[in-house]
C-alpha cells in the first residue's frame, strides 16, 4: 500500500488509469459520477456513494465511521478530484499553558554579566535544551503565589536557602506558539552581584555570547527581549 501511494496514488497527481484498485476506489467513483452528470445534463448528481463489499484493510472504507472517508455532509471540491481523499482530520485546539521563568544575572570574575541556565529533561518537549530557571503553573495563581513558586525553583536549582523574593522584578510576558501548546512565559529578572554556586552537568552560568552559542530554544531567546536593553542577549548580527 505504501508503494502504491508513492508511485500511483500520489497526493497531487494520482494516476487513476494505472491504479489496480480503481474498481474499489470511492474517490475515483465519485469523480466518474460527477463526469457523467456533467455530460448527460439530465442525471442528478448522487449525494451518496453506494457501498461495496471490500475485504481486508479496505473494509474501513465501507464503514460510516472511517476517519479517512468523506461523510455525507462533507464538501466535495470538484477541482480536486480524487485528491479530496483522504479526509483531513479535525485539528485539536492548542492548549493554553503558563510558565514562570527568571533571567538570573550575576557578575563573573572579570566583571562581565553571566546568566544562569539549567538543562531540561532528556525526554519530552525541548528535550535536553538549556533554559532560564523555569517552572510551569498548574493553575491560576496570584502574583504573590507565582513569586513564591519561582523562588522555590531558584532555591532548588541553586542548592541554597536564599531569599530573593523581594528582589524579583516582573519585566513582561512572552507568548510562544508550539505545534500543540500556546505557551505564555511570565518573565522575571533577578540580579545577584556575588552569588557563589557550584556548576553541575545540568547547571551553568554563561555570558551573553555563550548564551547565543548554547542549545537554547527560540522561546528563551524571546524571553531576553523583554529584559532591559542592557541585559538583552539577542545578537543583532545574526
Amino acid at each position: 500500500m505504501m508503494e502504491l501511494g508513492a508511485t500511483v496514488c500520489t497526493p497531487k497527481k494520482a494516476l487513476c488509469g494505472e491504479c489496480p484498485l480503481q474498481s474499489l476506489c470511492r474517490a475515483y467513483r465519485k469523480v466518474e459520477q460527477d463526469s457523467s452528470s456533467l455530460l448527460s445534463k439530465t442525471v442528478k448528481r448522487r449525494s451518496k456513494t453506494q457501498d461495496v463489499s471490500i475485504s481486508d484493510i479496505e473494509e474501513c472504507a465501507a464503514a460510516a465511521s472511517c476517519p479517512l472517508c468523506l461523510q455525507s455532509g462533507d464538501h466535495w471540491d470538484c477541482s480536486l478530484g480524487v485528491t479530496n481523499y483522504p479526509r483531513k482530520s479535525a485539528k485539536k485546539p492548542s492548549r493554553e499553558e503558563q510558565t514562570v521563568t527568571c533571567v538570573w544575572e550575576r557578575f563573573g570574575e572579570q566583571g562581565d554579566p553571566e546568566y544562569l541556565l539549567v538543562q531540561r529533561p532528556q525526554k519530552g518537549l525541548l528535550a535536553g535544551m538549556w533554559e532560564f530557571p523555569s517552572i510551569p503553573l498548574e493553575k491560576e495563581t496570584t502574583a504573590g503565589e507565582r513569586e513564591e513558586i519561582l523562588c522555590g525553583r531558584l532555591r532548588e536549582v541553586s542548592g541554597s536557602n536564599i531569599s530573593v523574593i523581594k528582589d524579583l522584578q516582573l519585566v513582561g510576558e512572552v507568548i510562544h506558539i508550539f505545534s500543540h501548546i500556546n505557551q505564555t512565559y511570565l518573565v522575571y529578572y533577578l540580579q545577584s552581584r556575588s552569588i557563589k554556586m557550584e556548576e553541575e552537568e545540568s547547571l551553568r552560568w554563561v555570558t551573553r555570547r555563550q548564551f547565543m552559542e548554547s542549545a537554547v530554544s527560540t522561546a528563551m531567546k524571546k524571553v531576553t527581549s523583554v529584559t532591559s536593553p542592557q541585559d538583552e542577549m539577542t545578537d543583532n548580527r545574526e
